[in-house]
């Protein structure tokens, strides 16, 4: 007996050097659930330790812990601590696991990430890779409202000049008047015209004239039509023109200016989503904020730009609508004040 002994410590010796060329590699088993889970669930992975050195490229992975399922209560995933304490005198390579959840949790949920320590002496180049954690599901508990992306249409506020004409702010309120400012006109009778530029054709919605011997002054209006959107103001001269016309193609000089409804030059509404995925079929609310004190218009379209749904706010600053998506898709989800100028939009993805 002891004779074999020694024959077997023998072999050892032998086979131990080329045991010692070849890569270390430790791998632990992935650690699967699948199924639903009514009573707190904790999925812990073993820690995977290495001591001692190593003198050739060593490899720990940790498992991937993967949950399917529904869980009712609170569900906890912790990783393992990788540890390392050793000189290595290759590259050295920990990798921690994928940390995936799948399925739904109506409780507070957590998964950890594994600390990930080395301590030691590395020669060669030392790589740590960090998991990927991934949710995929529906967290149906202290979930929070999502504000939308809504974007607010920029308005022109600078001073506006052309060759014979000026306005002291290139955005204009409907309700508080327009004074069109003129300067250096040659000494023929002037025809000027305020444009609306979003119709087809364009509307001459006001007009004015302007004495051969007067070749500075302003013409005021102490309101305009509630056209909202793009307009232009004009001005002509005699023998060219004797009347002032909608055709901007007639006129000596224009410049642009912008019509809004009244009080919402600076206005900033807010569009809230509700806190679970807008679904086809089924009630969703959306949740208004700081809109002007106008009837303001908020249609959908969907992705083949049809109208699929309308509401007002009868002047309301904070506004609710309940509505039902017909189909999933991209929609478009505008604002108006007055008018039909675009003022506020936001995409709206919904769901099957």
């Amino acid at each position: 007996m002891r004779q074999f002994i020694w024959l077997c410590l023998l072999a050892l010796g032998a086979v131990r050097p080329a045991l010692a060329q070849t890569p270390l590699e430790i791998t632990a088993p992935p650690l699967i659930y699948r199924g639903a889970q009514s009573a707190p669930l904790a999925i812990t992975a073993p820690a995977l330790i290495y001591r001692g050195p190593e003198s050739k490229p060593l490899s720990i992975t940790a498992p991937a812990l993967v949950f399917r399922g529904a869980s009712l209560h609170p569900l906890t995933i912790s990783a393992p601590p990788l540890i390392y304490r050793a000189p290595s005198s290759a590259p050295l390579q920990i990798t921690a696991p994928s940390l995936i959840f799948r399925g739904s949790a109506s409780k507070p949920f957590s998964i950890e990430a594994p600390a990930l320590v080395y301590r030691g002496a590395a020669l060669s180049p030392l790589q740590i890779s960090a998991p990927s954690l991934i949710f995929r599901g529906a967290a149906t508990q202290a979930a929070q409202p999502q504000a939308s992306a809504l974007e607010i249409i920029d308005l022109p506020t600078a001073p506006v000049n052309s060759t014979y004409l000026s306005l002291d702010n290139a955005t204009v309120d409907a309700t508080l008047g327009i004074t069109v400012k003129y300067h250096g006109l040659p000494e023929n009778r002037g025809y000027g015209g305020l444009i609306f530029m979003d119709e087809t054709p364009p509307r001459l919605s006001a007009w004015f004239y302007t004495a051969a011997n007067k070749p500075d002054g302003e013409y005021q209006r102490s309101s305009l039509p509630s056209l909202t959107g793009n307009w232009k103001a004009c001005i002509g001269f005699a023998p060219q023109m004797d009347r002032a016309v909608a055709d901007v193609a007639q006129y000596a000089d224009c410049l642009d200016f912008v019509v809004v409804g009244a009080g919402s030059i600076d206005a900033q509404p807010t569009l809230t989503l509700p806190d679970t995925p807008l679904k086809a079929g089924r009630d969703v609310t959306l949740t208004f904020g700081g809109l002007p004190p106008a009837n303001c218009g908020i249609y959908i379209y969907d992705a083949s730009g049809q109208e699929v749904a309308r509401h007002f706010t009868n002047r309301k600053s904070d506004d609710e609508w309940t509505l039902r998506f017909a189909e999933p898709g991209t929609h478009d989800l505008t604002i108006t004040y007055h008018g039909s100028a675009v003022r506020a939009h936001a995409k709206l993805e919904v769901i099957q």
